[in-house]
């Protein structure tokens, strides 16, 4: 049904400062950056359309990875400016549910839409097009938005010109996009609508409280939560080459999680996790700590397999760097 991950969306209130975070100190690429209101009229229509958001308007910045086989994985950073964006909650945790926006590629979006429907699952708006790309939004079983794209067999129009990009003087921080985590109040009811309706794959599926002590106490570090416990379900898009890149549904029991507010809109501020896979840990934490980034841990280690520390950007959104088991 689906072929593998396309995005992940956060909605920003400071370009510049998202920038020197994402771009400029990560060592992501960007590859668009437009107003929607200085698109064709057909595309402002599109985008006004895909949101079900009469008065939408805002900045794109989409990003990728520096590193194949994941670069066509992007990040995107929307500055809204209608309508008016309200920020996350201050009480918002790691273990609190929600996400922003999780999207696929697919081949056809027509038959994706109707089987979505007859599950009775909650659409945005029907498939909607513009030149050289389509796609339809629909809520998973918990609120998230989840994003269906697809793009047609004629050559795609050329880019848009970018704005002006400062030069690299040093190598990127980051290889490529890892993961993206949703804190879950239900994981039966999330698999039967990624794994069993979309086609995802389980990769993993475990409880670190079931988990020998050393990996408990890990778990415990990486999210700054004495008291951590939660059930992990990892998951894959069936596609490469996106394999390595996952969807991480995490069913917390411990801190007890919180709701996002019932007013939360694609244009609200936040996201979840945006997760990163490099080489080596320690320069990268030092080299943050060094620009004053606020981190939630050193970097952790499980006995003899992956290592990781995370860190928030300019916005308060959770960022992780992973270091993959070494064979």
């Amino acid at each position: 049904m689906i072929r593998r991950f396309n995005h992940t969306s956060v909605a920003i209130a400071d370009p510049d400062s998202m920038l020197a975070f994402y771009r400029d100190l990560l060592g992501l690429e960007v590859i668009a950056d437009f107003d929607t209101q200085e698109q064709t009229p057909e595309r402002q229509r599109f985008f006004k359309n895909i949101h079900a958001m009469p008065d939408t308007h805002f900045r794109m910045i989409r990003l990728k990875g520096p590193q194949p086989p994941i670069a066509e994985l992007a990040l995107e950073l929307k500055n809204w400016y209608s309508p008016t964006p309200r920020p996350f909650p201050d009480w918002q945790r790691q273990n609190d549910l929600g996400l922003h926006i999780i999207a696929f590629l697919v081949d056809d979006l027509e038959p994706v839409y109707n089987k979505v429907k007859e599950a009775g699952v909650t659409t945005i708006s029907p498939p909607q097009w513009a030149p050289g790309v389509g796609c339809f939004k629909c809520y998973d079983p918990e609120g998230n938005v989840v994003e269906f794209i697809a793009r047609p067999t004629t050559p795609p129009p050329p880019p848009l010109p970018l704005p002006p990009q400062p030069a690299r003087r040093e190598p990127p921080l980051v290889d490529c996009f890892r993961h993206t985590s949703i804190a879950i109040g239900d994981t039966n009811r999330m698999l039967a609508f990624y794994r069993d309706l979309l086609g995802l794959e389980s990769q993993r599926d475990f409880d670190t409280e079931m988990q020998e002590p050393v990996r408990r106490q890990f778990f415990k570090n990486i999210h700054g939560m004495p008291e951590g416990h939660f059930r992990m379900t990892r998951l894959k898009g069936p596609e490469p080459p996106l394999e390595s890149f996952a969807l991480e549904l995490k069913k917390w029991y411990s801190p007890s999680p919180r709701p996002l507010p019932n007013w939360q809109r694609q244009c609200d501020l936040g996201l979840h996790i945006v997760g990163f896979e490099v080489k080596d840990l320690d320069p990268i934490y030092e080299k943050l700590q060094r620009s004053g980034v606020k981190t939630v841990s050193p970097p952790q280690r499980a006995a003899g397999g992956v290592g990781c520390f995370k860190c928030y950007d300019p916005e308060g959104n959770l960022v992780e760097f992973i270091e993959p088991m070494q064979s």
